[in-house]
């Protein structure tokens, strides 16, 4: 059965998503805010009621915006998917907790995993985590991406697949961070394999299960991310360290600080997150503190 289907974001992630959308035969409807990205773009009003799914490929600063222009349009059956991985800087919330609050009736999904938009344009394969608490509307969704080159699993751990997305942007800035202090494939492997690591236990600690972080949303995410030439949060590390005053906007960025504050002390006993936190938000220079996690 095809779907109706409205992109939100056109984007690389979005872009590439409604790609294959269109290549499994979708009806896609494509939307953005800036004007001539698309083409023929129709108004909110004629696409948004007629949505059987939505995809909201916006970073986590754009969300409150986007809802407040869509909840208007929105019918109680549709089904939101997101695939923002930041939180919010004024209520720490989460894009699932965002959206859940803002269409309680709606089934809410999101969307992890290891999705370079560059290499799914080129018809490259990824490795997607659809994650909801609904399972017929996690597998509709699932299904839309059947036979083409984007894998995608499902999973119930809602808490677990978005924190890992959260936490593999912040560990992704480490890595450029360790990129651009001269550590070498040897040294940012093992930062890696450590970030895994306490990945597990935050997730764990936030409510979600360990294991999901050492799957698709957490390990191999991290290491696409992490390891990958595109990536704006392993950019956004180099700049911190070169003290560039233009550090990219990045979900990893601005959910330093909220996470900081949902975790408190327990910041502490996560080493490399806190390397992070205290060297990106200029409490220690970054030389110093990647050099104490070598002792």
């Amino acid at each position: 059965m095809k779907s109706h289907i409205v992109v939100f974001g056109m984007g690389d992630i979005g872009s590439a998503i409604a790609s294959i959308l269109r290549k499994n035969k979708h009806a896609v409807n494509p939307w953005d805010k800036s004007p001539g990205r698309v083409s023929g773009q129709k108004s909110l009003f004629e696409i948004v009621p007629r949505a059987e799914i939505i995809f909201l490929c916006v970073p986590s600063w754009c969300l409150p915006s986007v809802v407040r222009s869509i909840k208007p349009f929105v019918h109680k059956q549709t089904i939101l998917v997101s695939l923002s991985k930041g939180l919010q800087a004024d209520s720490k919330k989460n894009a699932h907790e965002f959206l859940s609050d803002a269409f309680p009736d709606n089934p809410i999904m999101y969307f992890g995993g290891a999705m370079l938009a560059n290499e799914l344009k080129a018809g490259m394969p990824g490795f997607g985590v659809l994650a909801g608490k609904n399972s017929v509307a996690r597998e509709r969704v699932a299904n839309l991406f059947k036979g083409s080159p984007l894998k995608v699993t499902t999973s119930s751990d809602i808490v677990g697949v978005v924190s890992s997305g959260v936490l593999k942007n912040i560990y992704a800035i480490g890595l450029g961070m360790a990129k651009e202090l001269n550590w070498g494939e040897n040294a940012r492997a093992w930062f890696a394999f450590n970030a895994n690591s306490e990945m597990e236990l935050i997730v764990a600690h936030l409510g979600g299960k360990k294991g999901t972080a050492s799957g698709v949303a957490g390990t191999i995410d991290l290491i696409a991310t992490g390891f990958s030439t595109y990536s704006k949060n392993v950019e956004a590390g180099e700049m911190i360290v070169k003290k560039n005053k233009s550090i990219p906007q990045t979900e990893g960025v601005l959910s330093i600080e909220p996470l900081s504050k949902i975790l408190k002390s327990e910041i502490n006993k996560f080493p490399f997150l806190r390397a992070v936190y205290r060297a990106s938000t200029n409490k220690e220079e970054p030389q110093e503190v990647f050099r104490k996690l070598l002792k």
